[in-house]
């Protein structure tokens, strides 16, 4: 199946009561900030459940604030794996919420 011609499904939206929890983590085997580091961010952006995903390049890490009711922390690194063999993420931290 070719990703790019199926249709995009929308975002299901996070509830404002929402339980949000944040984590950390490390991301080796990006090679440069637009084709590793924004696909990366860009395809964690795009899970129901995600609020917000940032991917730093320079530090070669993620943080990413989720809604505890949908989503956790090992779909969410599986997703980074699912980008490229070459990824390998480590060091997963909670830095807020459960």
């Amino acid at each position: 199946i070719n990703v790019d011609t199926i249709e995009k499904v929308e975002k299901a939206a996070i509830p404002e009561n929402a339980d949000i929890a944040a984590v950390e983590f490390n991301i080796s085997g990006m090679t440069c900030a637009i084709g590793c580091a924004a696909k990366i961010e860009k395809s964690l952006n795009n899970m129901d459940g995600i609020k917000t995903a940032t991917v730093n390049f320079e530090k070669k890490s993620a943080t990413v604030e989720y809604d505890l009711a949908q989503i956790n922390p090992e779909r969410i690194t599986n997703r980074v794996l699912e980008n490229g063999a070459q990824f390998k993420v480590s060091g997963l931290k909670n830095i807020s919420g459960n």
